[in-house]
This record gives structure tokens, C-alpha cells and sequence, in this order.
């Protein structure tokens, strides 16, 4: 027997209908319809109880439950209460009740241990790929630096210019090497035409992409990879509707990817379907509310 289920947080409860139809105890409905809304008053009942599937093993409480009369539930209960078995702990079980309790808490750590994992392997894939523009920076500041040095050398080893004068630049014997007074290339630039890059920039700088640009480009690559290539109006409705959180929003695309149909779960979101709000979903907004200090 399943203790200790807390299934208070999820809203719904699963109907079996082929099963329910087939049961003896619905074969008693058919004949005395008053059973069944008794009965399922119960059902629902004891899901939201703790342990989930019990209820508290007392006929004012019993009846209360059921939706039905003190008077009227003496003469019922016994059918009402069919499937009905008390445990140790002196509470009523149902037991078909309890192992769909025992099912749902199962699909929910599942669903959990998945959206972990996803979490994780794209944590990696951005640990990577900042450690790899890491390197790639490393590598341009290394160029930089020697276009930096040869540039001081050149500009440190210019003649003097046309004027008759010597470049500085002798035999060992001290007499000028031939050619050496010959028009450079860099005459007729003066000190402060020869314009050095500082160190870390390069011949032709590109703007750096913001850290917001580079977490929405993420949220679309990932997004029409989980919705198709023709999502990209569904994925910035998404964004608007989450005040442009990019990273709740690629959590949320990621939650769908775990769906059996993630665009429709995705549209059933935006357009305020609270059934399509899923434990998952759900803690998802209590945590990033809690990071803004809200709850």
C-alpha cells in the first residue's frame, strides 16, 4: 500500500472509463444511479486526502463526503463503500484510487528526472560554448599582439626621410648600406598619421552580441527545433506572454519537448488553458517568482 502520496497539488484525477463500466460496482450504479454520485464523491475525496486514495474511516465524515444525508447514508453506505479496505492505520484505502496515485507520483518523477536531465545536457552545451568563445578571444588577442610588436619594429626602425639624411642603418665598417636611404613605404606619413590598434582589438571590430541577443537566438534555435521550423510567431508570443525572460522561455519550450504534442501544449499555454499547466510548469513559475522575490 502506497504511503504518504501528497497529490494535493495536481488538480485532476485520471477516469479508467473502460475499467470504471466493467466493475461490479458500477453494474450497481446502473440500477441505483444515486450510488455512482455518491461513489465518485468519494473517489475524489480521498485523491486529495493524505495518503492519497484514503479517507478518514467515520461516518460523519464518510457521509459529508459523499454529499449525502446522515439520515440516508446509514441505509447506503454499505453499497457506497464497495472496494473500500482499512489499513493499519485505521483509515479507509481504495485500492484502485491508490494505484492510480501510485501511477500518477510515478509519471511525475519521471517527467522530473527528464526535464533534469535536459537541463543539465543544456547547461553542458553552454558551459561549452563560452568555453570555446573563451578560447576563441585568447586566440585574437595573441594575433593582436604580435601585428603590435612588428608594428612598433617597422615604425622604431623608419629612416629619417629624403632630406639627404642617413637611415640610421650602416655596414660594420660604418659605411651606409646601399639602398637604405630609398623612399619607404611609410614616408610621407607623419608621427601622427601611424595610428596603433590597442592591444586586444582588431583590424575590423565587430560589435560584440549582447548576452540578451545570444539567449534569444537560443530560445528560436531550440524552439523550432521542438515546434518546427515555421514556430517563430508561437515562440515570440511565448516570450512576450513571459515578459522576455529568454531563459524561463527556453525552459518552457524544453518542458514541451517532453510532450506528446509540444506545439499544441505551447498554444494551449498562450492561450490560458489552465489544464495545460502541469505540475512541471507549475513549479516553474512558483521558483522564478521566488527568484524575483514575489512569493
Amino acid at each position: 500500500m502506497v504511503e504518504e502520496i501528497d497529490l494535493r497539488h495536481i488538480p485532476y484525477m485520471p477516469l479508467v472509463i473502460d475499467r470504471l463500466r466493467r466493475s461490479k460496482a458500477w453494474l450497481q450504479c446502473k440500477r441505483r444511479p444515486e450510488l455512482a454520485f455518491h461513489m465518485m464523491n468519494l473517489w475524489m475525496h480521498s485523491w486529495h486526502e493524505v495518503p492519497a486514495g484514503s479517507i478518514e474511516a467515520d461516518d460523519d465524515v464518510l457521509a459529508d463526503a459523499a454529499m449525502c444525508s446522515p439520515e440516508r447514508w446509514d441505509e447506503i453506505k454499505g453499497a457506497v463503500l464497495r472496494g473500500w479496505e482499512q489499513g493499519e492505520d485505521g483509515r479507509l484505502y481504495h485500492h484502485v484510487v491508490v494505484e492510480l496515485a501510485d501511477e500518477a507520483v510515478g509519471k511525475m518523477r519521471s517527467s522530473r528526472a527528464r526535464t533534469k536531465k535536459a537541463r543539465e545536457a543544456l547547461e553542458a552545451k553552454r558551459r561549452s560554448e563560452q568555453s570555446n568563445e573563451g578560447d576563441d578571444d585568447r586566440g585574437g588577442s595573441v594575433a593582436v599582439s604580435v601585428t603590435d610588436a612588428v608594428t612598433e619594429a617597422v615604425a622604431g626602425g623608419e629612416g629619417k626621410g629624403r632630406e639627404g639624411k642617413t637611415s640610421g642603418m650602416e655596414e660594420p665598417n660604418g659605411s651606409p648600406i646601399p639602398g637604405a636611404d630609398a623612399p619607404s613605404l611609410l614616408d610621407g606619413l607623419g608621427a601622427g598619421d601611424i595610428q596603433r590598434q590597442p592591444k586586444g582589438a582588431t583590424s575590423n571590430p565587430m560589435p560584440a552580441a549582447s548576452t540578451s541577443d545570444t539567449s534569444e537566438k537560443r530560445l528560436f534555435d531550440r524552439g523550432k527545433e521542438v515546434l518546427g521550423s515555421s514556430a517563430g510567431g508561437m515562440i515570440a508570443k511565448l516570450r512576450k506572454k513571459l515578459d522576455h525572460d529568454d531563459e524561463h522561455a527556453l525552459r518552457t519550450i524544453n518542458l514541451a519537448a517532453e510532450k506528446q504534442n509540444p506545439r499544441e501544449w505551447i498554444g494551449r499555454l498562450l492561450a490560458g488553458d489552465a489544464s495545460a499547466e502541469t505540475d512541471d510548469y507549475a513549479a516553474e513559475v512558483r521558483r522564478r517568482n521566488q527568484e524575483w522575490g514575489v512569493l
